[in-house]
C-alpha cells in the first residue's frame, strides 16, 4: 500500500531528529517542495530556512509556501540586497525592512520558516544583542518619555519629516508622532498625553486618515545599521585603522564621521557594517543551532555560491583600484567554504533537481511520483477557438481519476472570470473562501 502524505511527512520528522542529518526528496516538481514543507512545518519545534540559488526561485517559493502554510504569518523572507557589493549605494527601504523583519521573527521565535537566496544568507547581519536592544517597544496605554522617544528614533535611523509618506521617516506634530517603521506595510500614528499613549493606530499615508488601532508596536530600525552617539564614537578609531590601511586621506575620515554625527548617511554606508558594528554574525545564528536548512536544488546553490564570491572579490579589487572606502569584504561576507561548513552544521533537507549519486547519502531519501502541468502552457493557444479546451481535457482527465483539483485565486473577480469561462464547458466548480489548508485534507499519496 503506498503511505500517505502524513505518514511520509513524520518518516521525514524522524529521520531529522538527530543532529546533523541528512534528508533528501527526489523527483518533486512544480510547487510540491512548498506543499510538503508546509506539511511538515507543523511536526518540527525549531525554523526552517529555505536556501534558494536565485532571487526569483526564493520569490516563488516564498509565494507557494504562503498559499499552502496553514499559518502564513510565520513564513518570512530574506532578500539580498539589491545593490552590488561594496556599491556607493544603500539598498532599498523597503528591502532592509523585509530582512530586519525576519531577523526580528527570528529571534522572537515567530519564524516557522525563512525563505532567502543563497548570496542573502552569505552576507552577515546586525549582531543579535544590537537588535534587540535598539527596537523600542511600545504598548497604548503605558508612558513612556516622549522626548527620549523622539531621539532614540534618530538613533535608530529614522529622517525626521513635515509629513510620513515614506519608510524609514518620522514626524512630530504636538503630541502626535507619526512614524513609518520599514517593515510595516502603513506607517504608524502614535498619540501622546504627556507621556502617556493613548492610541496607536495605523493610518493611510496618501489621504492621512486613521486606519486601524494597535495595541502594541515594536519600533525596528529604520536601515541594518544603528548610529547611536556611542556607536559614532566607537567607530572612529575603527574608521581610522582602516583607513590607515587604505591610504585614505584623513579629510575623507573626518568628512564621513561628520556627516554621521549630524544624522546624514551617506549613501553606501552600510557596505561599512563590519566597522560599525564588529562582530556581525549570520542568520543561522538568528535561527539557531536546532533549525532545519532546505535547499532547493543543491546544485544550482553551490553554483550560485561560487559566482558570489568571485562578484564579491572582483568588487573588492575595483574598490581598492578606486581608493574607495570600504572594509574588508571577509568581515561583511562569508567565503565559500566557511558558508558550506556552517550549513553542514544543520539538519539538512535536499530537494534536488537532478538526483545525484552523492545525494546517497542521506539518512533517508525519498522518491515521490509527480508531475507538472507545464506543458499546459504550450497547448493553451490564444489565437484558437476553445482557448481553454487543453486545461478542460487535463481537469476532467483528473477528476475521473479522483484527483482533487484546486485553482487558486488571489481576488474575488477572478473567481467571477475563471467560472464564466469555465462555465462554457460544463466543468463542475465549487468556491470556497478558506485557506488551502482549510479545505484539503491528506486523502491520497503525493
Amino acid at each position: 500500500m503506498t503511505p500517505s502524505l502524513s505518514e511520509k511527512i513524520q518518516r521525514i520528522a524522524a529521520a531529522l531528529l538527530p543532529d546533523f542529518s541528512h534528508v533528501t526528496l527526489a523527483e518533486l516538481k512544480g510547487s510540491s517542495p512548498a506543499f510538503l514543507l508546509a506539511g511538515l512545518l507543523p511536526v518540527i519545534s525549531a525554523p526552517c530556512v529555505i536556501l534558494t540559488p536565485d532571487t526569483d526561485t526564493a520569490d516563488e517559493f516564498f509565494r507557494e509556501l504562503r498559499v499552502y502554510a496553514d499559518r502564513p504569518e510565520g513564513v518570512f523572507r530574506f532578500p539580498a540586497w539589491e545593490t552590488s557589493p561594496f556599491e556607493q549605494s544603500s539598498p532599498h527601504p523597503d528591502v532592509s525592512g523585509e530582512r530586519l523583519r525576519a531577523l526580528a521573527a527570528l529571534q522572537e521565535g515567530r519564524a516557522r520558516a525563512v525563505v532567502a537566496p543563497a548570496f542573502a544568507l552569505m552576507q552577515r547581519v546586525i549582531p543579535r544583542c544590537l537588535l534587540g536592544e535598539h527596537s523600542q517597544y511600545l504598548v497604548a496605554g503605558e508612558e513612556v518619555q516622549r522626548d527620549r522617544l523622539l531621539r532614540k528614533l534618530v538613533d535608530l535611523g529614522y529622517s525626521m519629516v513635515p509629513l510620513v509618506e515614506d519608510r524609514g521617516t518620522a514626524s512630530v506634530r504636538g503630541g502626535i508622532v507619526d512614524i513609518f517603521p520599514p517593515d510595516l506595510q502603513a506607517p504608524v500614528r502614535i498619540e501622546f498625553f504627556g507621556d502617556l499613549i493613548e492610541s496607536i493606530r495605523s493610518f493611510d499615508p496618501v489621504t492621512q486618515r486613521s486606519l486601524h488601532p494597535l495595541d502594541e508596536l515594536v519600533i525596528l530600525p529604520s536601515r541594518e545599521i544603528i548610529l547611536s552617539e556611542e556607536v559614532i564614537r566607537d567607530f572612529s578609531p575603527r574608521l581610522k585603522d582602516r583607513s590607515d590601511q587604505l591610504g585614505i586621506p584623513a579629510t575623507r575620515r573626518r568628512d564621513l564621521v561628520e556627516q554621521l554625527q549630524n544624522a546624514i548617511c551617506p549613501p553606501g554606508i552600510e557596505y561599512l557594517q563590519p566597522l560599525i558594528h564588529p562582530g556581525l554574525e549570520t542568520l543561522f545564528q538568528y535561527a539557531g543551532a536546532g533549525a532545519v536548512l532546505v535547499e532547493i536544488d543543491p546544485l544550482a546553490v553551490l553554483e550560485a555560491e561560487e559566482c558570489f564570491r568571485e562578484e564579491v572579490l572582483e568588487a573588492e579589487q575595483r574598490a581598492a583600484e578606486s581608493h574607495s572606502l570600504v572594509c574588508a569584504a571577509d568581515d561583511l561576507f562569508l567565503a565559500t567554504e566557511q558558508f558550506r561548513e556552517m550549513k553542514r552544521a544543520y539538519r539538512r533537507i535536499g530537494v534536488p533537481r537532478l538526483e545525484l549519486v552523492e545525494e546517497a547519502d542521506a539518512a533517508l531519501l525519498l522518491r515521490f511520483a509527480g508531475e507538472d502541468n507545464s506543458d499546459l502552457k504550450l497547448a493553451l493557444s490564444p489565437d484558437s477557438e476553445g482557448v481553454l479546451r487543453p486545461l478542460v481535457e487535463r481537469v476532467v482527465e483528473w477528476l475521473g481519476a479522483h484527483i482533487r483539483v484546486s485553482v487558486v485565486c488571489h481576488q474575488w473577480s477572478q473567481v467571477q472570470r475563471l467560472q464564466e469561462l469555465l462555465g462554457h464547458y460544463g466543468v463542475p466548480l465549487s468556491v470556497s473562501e478558506g485557506r488551502f489548508c482549510e479545505t484539503h485534507h491528506d486523502s491520497s499519496s503525493v
